[in-house]
């Protein structure tokens, strides 16, 4: 810049020139003042120059911000999908910018795209296949850097320019290239943007040099004949070559009307020289000061900060802008030593600074490039700049101008990038990358210490329900309130990170004992399972979790993940909310597990499996019902092999999905052929939690039945193990409610009493029919708990209005104390083992119903004979258990059977007299029976433990008092 002012010097040759030829003045002052008018138009026209200079440069410079910082979402995860990718762009193309589009290009093809809406076309593109576009890429490949292309003619309409940026992956220690980002923008928003508008500048301007290649480039914007005799040129760098910008003030650079100032010199002679030459000096003069004017209100208005600093070190002007942006007026900054003290700007950049005002440096020896600065706003606000500087000096004026570029937006978004890059955007806790990173530091140090290093991951259990009950808001606030519970019960020391959904991972640094980490994850477990607070929510959550140790697991950081991760699963698998040490034996269990679910893969395709049918009666009217099917798997190697020696390896898997599937297809197809051989039996199959909350469950089934048009829906009953209903009763009891009410097919409860809440499990859920537990069946002859267990289930389901089914039933005994309880159906070895397809129709053609049951369904109980025939069949089982020691001491494993209050006969009798079926009289009689039976009891017991040779006269004494006990039963009765 140059000030336009006063010169004594030029009114001093003024006045000497008065007395000279017409022709020698005239002359003189028509040169003197079209120089000076030329000059002036000279500084006005580099002033507007390098304000849109200095426009496209800061514009550009945002742009070229935004490119450099997108290689990082693709090192980081290479497989980004295009749902994130969206994500991650919607923060970058705003009306900040004029960016239309933002391409992802895995080995030079677009498969990402954002916007996505009007640049479908683009998608699919091979940079190879375009040649005006593969040689910029292709220049951005080979050289590693970021390459500025354009103005193009974009293919969904308009111009552009193109930025490329090559994007490279770090691995083993080799950099390999991934493909090209290249982000759009509009080149006409952005020349626009930048002042660009034409009509509307004071100057003609005109930039060439496409695609970077300055002088040898073709045109980027403006007028092209400007170039033909440019005098006022200006190097715009770009991040691979540069563009050439031209100026020339509105009409030329040629003003005729001072030629009518010599006309009129030669027409009126020497006796006006002296009135022209002071009119001339005093335009001149006004001339000077407006421009001048014009100067000082151009830097005022820019939108950009200035500064202006003189030779003693003070500031001569603060442009508005500045005092805008930063809060500082001229009354805050008045010497460079203010100006130190509010910014954080480079000591070497000070230092240069300082020597021009002293005069120690030339101006060609000041920065030539802008350096990075952090300035301290007036009100506490921090914001970055990019500070330049450039010297003025000519006749008028010897000052230094600093230029400020506010570059906190890009900054801003810089960082934004990169927490994304490092943090879970949720929780705020370290990635996987970062983890990684604080795994290999927290090796090294576990080496130097020679202590150990423990590798958690976490699971929270039934999460699910919570996202699909109360929404995915509800789940987002309950992860973070989780990532604040483990920070607040880990160590300064130890690192957290989210992998992704409900995983966790921690990394626990100077463990010295296995007991240690078992502490802190006891403390982090109980801090997890206390209820969560939500909008008025109270949800209840606990977690699962296992650990890997290193060295004493000395493998790399994905391997110790995997081996904490299958701890885990063993920790859900003994009942969750708990955790697991990682050891060598249960990773070979996941491997022989991972084995078995790829041959049973196998398995079906080769048609290796088969189903078994266990029969299923109603002992009051001796009927066969129906049958369960049972999976059996032919095994080529190690034949028949039951369920349970295959399907707890597939667990949660979608093995067992498809195991569930053909299941479905065979039983359907077999329940077919039996009803159209006139067998109108219901085939009960087992569906697991996971096949039944598979996507589209329902469909399939609907297709199953669908190819038999003329089998009845409801003779197909799923099976549904009470403890899968545990984790979501809502979900599950919405599924079942379809499969009973639009399907038609019916719905068991299988294993009931095994679950924590089989009243909620009865309200709640669409069953037709409960099957009791074998396990409790089994043992209810035995052990008093069993058989309140079976009762309490029997009577719970009938309030309900549900029928009961016993499993497990071996002898008729068990059918007898069942139908005593009036629970008529019934499954078990008992009637009939499970049998192949083709030998079902067979057996049921040979079928004799059990005559003891149908002789007890024919009678009529009141309470007290129900009552005393429940008490006789234990007594039975008591004798006969204890006649077993006669033959085998070891035979007796309950010794609290020897108990009188404590074994089931006792107990049972304590319920009779509660019940108050008897009289005092007959009670009392059973009392004193029972105890002499008793005595004889323990008295046989006693002598099979001494090994006495009379053994056989106490067991006929016991059973004489046995007998005489049943004898007094059947006589009230």
């Amino acid at each position: 810049m140059r000030r336009l002012t006063a010169s004594k010097p030029l009114f001093h040759s003024v006045i000497v020139t008065i007395g000279l030829l017409l022709l020698v003045a005239a002359i003189y002052v028509n040169n003197l003042v079209q120089a000076r008018y030329h000059s002036a138009l000279i500084t006005q026209t580099q002033q507007q120059l390098s304000q849109y200079h200095n426009r496209l440069v800061t514009n550009l410079q945002n742009h070229i911000q935004i490119v450099r910082g997108l290689p990082g979402l693709f090192v980081v995860n290479p497989d980004l999908t295009q749902a994130d990718y969206e994500i991650a762009m919607a923060h970058l193309i705003n009306s900040q910018n004029q960016l239309r589009n933002i391409a992802a290009a895995p080995d030079m093809v677009i498969r990402y795209m954002y916007p996505v809406e009007d640049n479908e076309e683009a998608i699919g593109l091979d940079y190879r296949k375009v040649p005006e576009q593969f040689a910029a890429a292709e220049r951005s490949r080979t050289s590693g850097d970021l390459v500025l292309a354009g103005p193009l003619t974009l293919r969904q309409g308009g111009n552009g320019l193109i930025t490329r940026i090559p994007v490279f992956l770090n691995s083993n220690d080799r950099a390999s290239f991934w493909g090209i980002i290249s982000a759009v923008i509009d080149s006409d928003a952005f020349f626009h943007a930048s002042g660009l508008i034409e009509g509307e500048m004071p100057v003609e301007l005109a930039i060439r040099g496409k695609d970077g290649l300055g002088e040898a480039g073709e045109m980027v914007w403006g007028n092209s004949e400007l170039f033909n005799s440019p005098q006022l040129t200006m190097r715009l760098d770009l991040p691979d070559g540069y563009w050439q910008l031209v100026a020339r003030p509105l009409g030329g650079w040629e003003f005729n009307r001072y030629i009518i100032w010599q006309t009129r010199i030669w027409v009126f002679g020497i006796a006006l020289l002296g009135f022209i030459l002071l009119t001339a000096f005093i335009r001149f003069m006004f001339s000077a000061s407006l421009a001048n004017l014009k100067f000082r209100n151009l830097i005022e208005s820019s939108p950009f900060p200035y500064l202006l600093i003189n030779r003693n070190k003070q500031f001569s002007f603060i442009n508005a802008s500045f005092t805008e942006i930063y809060g500082y007026q001229s009354a805050d900054l008045q010497v460079l030593k203010d100006w130190w003290g509010k910014a954080e700007i480079d000591l070497g950049f000070q230092r240069q600074i300082e020597q021009w005002c002293e005069g120690l440096i030339d101006p060609s020896e000041l920065p030539e490039h802008s350096i990075e600065i952090t300035i301290h706003c007036q009100g506490g606000q921090v914001r970055h700049a990019l500070l330049s500087c450039a010297a003025l000096q000519d006749t008028f004026s010897d000052e230094l101008l600093l230029v400020v570029y506010d570059i906190t937006q890009s900054k801003q978004q810089q960082e934004t990038l990169e927490l994304m890059a490092h943090y879970d955007m949720l929780t705020k806790l370290p990635n996987r990358v970062l983890f990684a990173d604080r795994f290999i530091q927290a090796v090294a140090h576990s080496k130097r210490t020679e202590t150990w290093l423990g590798v958690c991951f976490l699971d929270l259990d039934d999460f699910k329900p919570i996202n699909d009950n109360h929404g995915h808001n509800i789940g987002d606030q309950v992860l973070v309130q989780v990532a604040q519970r483990l920070k607040d019960n880990v160590r300064d020391e130890d690192t957290l990170s989210r992998l992704g959904g409900d995983e966790f991972a921690i990394l626990f640094r100077d463990l010295e004992s296995h007991i240690q980490c078992e502490r802190m994850l006891t403390r982090i477990h109980e801090a997890l399972a206390e209820p969560y607070y939500i909008d008025g929510l109270k949800l209840q959550l606990s977690a699962s979790s296992g650990v890997a140790i290193y060295p004493l697991d000395d493998a790399d950081l994905d391997t110790l993940l995997r081996h904490a991760d299958q701890a885990m699963y063993q920790a859900k698998l003994v009942g969750r909310n708990t955790f697991r040490l990682f050891n060598p034996q249960q990773n070979q269990q996941a491997i022989e597990k991972h084995a078995i679910q790829g041959e049973l893969r196998q398995a079906i395709a080769k048609d290796q499996l088969t189903l078994f049918y266990q029969p299923e009666i109603n002992m009051r009217t001796g009927d066969v019902i129906g049958v369960e099917a049972l999976i059996r798997w032919q095994h080529p190697e190690k034949g028949l092999v039951l369920p349970l020696d295959f399907l707890p390896a597939i667990n949660g898997t979608d093995t067992e999905i498809a195991v569930g599937n053909w299941v479905i297809q065979h039983a359907v197809s077999q329940l077919a052929a039996l009803h159209d051989a006139g067998h109108n039996l219901v085939v009960s199959i087992n569906i697991s939690a996971t096949h039944l909350q598979a996507p589209g469950f329902t469909h399939s089934l609907e297709q199953a039945l669908a190819g038999y048009p003329s089998l009845p829906a409801h003779l197909l009953q799923l099976e549904i193990l009470e403890t899968s209903a545990l984790g979501d009763v809502r979900t599950i009891s919405q599924i079942l409610h379809v499969c009973r009410e639009k399907i038609g097919v019916q719905v068991a409860l299988d294993d009931f009493g095994t679950g924590y809440s089989s009243l909620t499990h009865l309200r709640h859920l669409a069953a037709n029919l409960v099957k009791v537990d074998q396990t409790f069946v089994r043992n209810m002859l035995d052990d008093a708990s069993d058989f309140n267990i079976i009762d309490g289930v029997i009577g719970l389901a009938r309030a309900f209005n549900r029928q009961v089914i016993a499993e497990g039933v071996e002898t008729t005994e068990h059918g007898k104390l069942l139908l005593l309880l009036n629970c008529e159906l019934a499954q078990g070895y008992g009637i009939a083992r499970p049998m192949p397809a083709d030998n079902l129709v067979p057996w049921l053609s040979a079928y004799q119903p059990n005559k003891a049951w149908l002789d007890m369904a024919d009678k009529s109980y009141t309470s007290a004979e129900r009552a005393l025939a429940v008490w006789s069949l234990l007594i039975d089982r008591w004798h006969l258990q204890l006649q077993k020691c006669v033959g085998d001491y070891d035979q007796l494993e309950n010794l609290s059977m020897l108990d009188v209050d404590k074994c089931h006969c006792g107990i049972y009798l304590m319920q009779i007299q509660q019940q108050q079926v008897l009289t005092t009289e007959n009670l009392q009689q059973f009392i004193v029976l029972y105890q002499q039976m008793h005595t004889a009891g323990k008295a046989l017991y006693k002598a099979i433990e001494r090994e006495a040779v009379d053994v056989k006269v106490y067991s006929a004494r016991l059973t004489e008092a046995t007998e005489k006990l049943q004898k007094s039963i059947k006589e009230l009765s």
